[in-house]
């Protein structure tokens, strides 16, 4: 039945009419929002269409269009003085889909747009991820308490290697084709001075986005002298740093932090908040050689933070930031065993009446329950993990950001994954298990290990991407 002629049917058979008619148009409405909706959405989440940026915020903007604003405007321009008055438009069902369609579309392409559809090609791919969008929104009855998490997306990523063991002046050139590899010999500008290494790790992160760019600081070396020297040497600027990230409580990945906000504080921005795991990250840690008693590693001191007016911003669940994400706490579900040879002292103690050799004597390893990681949506690419550390397992972490991002292509992975003390076995199977997800790119580092890296050679050599202190990867299309 035209529209056309269920107008007629609203005049002569009154209010079942008047229901079909509106079913009519809003069906017609829906798919036609869709349709158009979802191919809008679908070409700005794969393609670099150009003036993306502007049309996303223009979509974002038309979320909250008011439909009075709609009916008012479409009113002016069918009207019989309006620019389409001579299509006879005003007040047909013709008019009320156009309306309808106008409302519904940009809500249909900011969802697909927004929720990415990496391994689900096609169209019943971006239907599931609106499909999957909606029933999240719905669930989200509470959003005082609790609001639905959306994972970012960002058009690009460079990650920069500020902290890490080795610095090689003569590291050959080296490129790849998912990511752009800029390795640092002699540095512009201080041709004097070099780059220092340590035991720890830290990364500068600097993603471009639809509302601009964005910088954070992921964990700070060993030590803040380190860590200064070469922030220093390439030049960055602590006044662009939009947030800190600290990704487990582990002297060296946060023994530079302390003094970094102190050198840099007056030039950083006023309301910077670092972003840490729980609480236990403040915990003491204890380290223990064969044969030997217990000796402190120390602890994070929150009072040194507070006092530099830094906000200290718990991810105890999974959190989108100003381009990355967190995963919150990493579930344990693999083969992976915890690793790390740290004591902590149990999570509720006994009033402490002990000598010192007895509460030596109640520690008890560390599960890390802190330890979140770092990742990103890179548009057209996928997922890129960051595992600082992977004490809780590289599995682990990889399938907790695809649980909380729902993105099940996995891009990059880079960072510490905690292999080099595994036994050659354990080591083979992470990388069996790693293989099976695909990554385009493996960048290990720091604590990654030599088994692991001959592993990769052997079996994944065309996703290896070895690094250097100074070093920076850019991934996106």
């Amino acid at each position: 039945m035209a529209l056309t002629d269920l107008w007629v049917v609203v005049n002569t058979r009154g209010l079942g009419g008047i229901i079909a008619l509106s079913l009519a148009v809003s069906v017609t409405a829906a798919a036609l929002a869709g349709v158009l909706g979802g191919a809008l959405g679908a070409a700005l989440a794969v393609y670099r269409v150009p003036g993306r940026r502007i049309i996303v915020v223009a979509l974002h903007a038309l979320l909250g269009l008011p439909p009075v604003v709609v009916g008012l405007a479409l009113y002016l321009l069918l009207s019989r003085a309006g620019l389409f008055g001579a299509l006879g438009l005003l007040f047909t069902p013709a008019a009320m889909v156009l309306a309808q369609t106008v409302l519904a579309l940009p809500i249909v392409a900011a969802l697909v747009q927004t929720r990415p559809v990496y391994g689900r090609a096609g169209p019943g791919g971006v239907l599931a991820s609106v499909v999957d969008r909606i029933a999240e929104l719905e669930m989200d009855i509470e959003p005082a308490v609790a609001s639905a998490f959306m994972a970012p997306v960002v058009d690009s990523l460079s990650v920069r290697v500020l902290v890490d063991s080795a610095y090689d002046r003569f590291i050959s050139d080296a490129s790849h084709p998912m990511v752009k590899i800029e390795h640092v010999r002699h540095i512009p500008g201080h041709e004097r001075s070099t780059f220092a290494g340590e035991w720890g790790l830290s990364l500068h992160l600097e993603s471009a986005q639809a509302n601009g760019r964005s910088q954070y600081l992921l964990d700070f070396g060993y030590t803040p002298e380190v860590l200064i020297r070469n922030f220093d040497l390439l030049d960055l600027d602590p006044a662009r740093i939009n947030g800190l990230i600290l990704s487990h409580g582990h002297r060296d990945y946060y023994g530079g932090l302390e003094g970094f906000v102190a050198h840099h504080r007056g030039q950083m921005q006023s309301d910077v908040k670092l972003f840490a795991g729980g609480e236990s990250a403040f915990a003491e840690k204890w380290i223990k050689q064969r044969n030997a008693d217990p000796v402190s590693w120390g602890r994070l001191e929150r009072a040194a933070i507070e006092a530099a007016q830094i906000r200290t911003v718990c991810c105890d669940r999974a959190r989108a930031l100003a381009g990355p994400f967190s995963t919150g706490p990493i579930a344990r579900d693999s083969f992976e065993q915890i690793s790390g040879s740290t004591l902590v002292e149990p999570a509720n103690p006994a009033p402490d009446h002990f000598t010192e050799a007895e509460r030596l004597g109640r520690l008890i390893p560390d599960q890390h329950p802190d330890e979140h990681a770092t990742c990103y949506i890179v548009q057209g690419r996928g997922l890129v993990v960051i595992s600082s550390c992977g004490h809780v397992g590289l599995i682990n972490t990889i399938k907790a950001a695809m649980a909380v991002s729902g993105v099940g292509k996995l891009h990059a992975v880079l960072g510490g994954f905690h292999l080099g003390p595994a036994p050659l076995d354990y080591v083979e199977h992470t990388i069996a298990e790693l293989k099976s997800l695909s990554p385009d790119v493996v960048v290990p580092m720091h604590c990654s290990g030599g088994k692991f890296i001959a592993a990769m050679q052997r079996e994944m050599p065309e996703r290896l991407v070895t690094t250097n202190i100074g070093s920076r990867f850019t991934f996106g299309v």
